[in-house]
């Protein structure tokens, strides 16, 4: 159960994340987020959401090269929804 909310925050600071980068801050944690959300990935590669995870990754990575479209929202929405989730359980 600990572990559940502690992945549920670090995945709260994805979010607030790739809002900030979406508006040209905190960029300092673009790199650290990609490297959670590959290593995530990784270890929960049988879940279809960790496949997900590994591509937000990947467009984290892109948006510090200056890639910012509207899927940075859609991404928010989806680490907003996995968070609910993770504290109703």
């Amino acid at each position: 159960m600990i572990l559940i909310w502690v992945l549920a925050i670090l995945d709260g600071v994805v979010a607030l994340t790739l809002l900030g980068l979406q508006f040209g801050i905190l960029q300092f944690l673009a790199i650290p987020a990609a490297i959670y959300l590959f290593i995530k990935g990784l270890i929960f590669l049988v879940d279809p959401f960790s496949i997900i995870d590994i591509i937000i990754g990947i467009y984290i990575l892109l948006m510090l090269v200056g890639l910012k479209i509207f899927l940075t929202y859609i991404f928010i929405l989806y680490f907003v929804y996995k968070i609910f989730i993770s504290f109703a359980a």
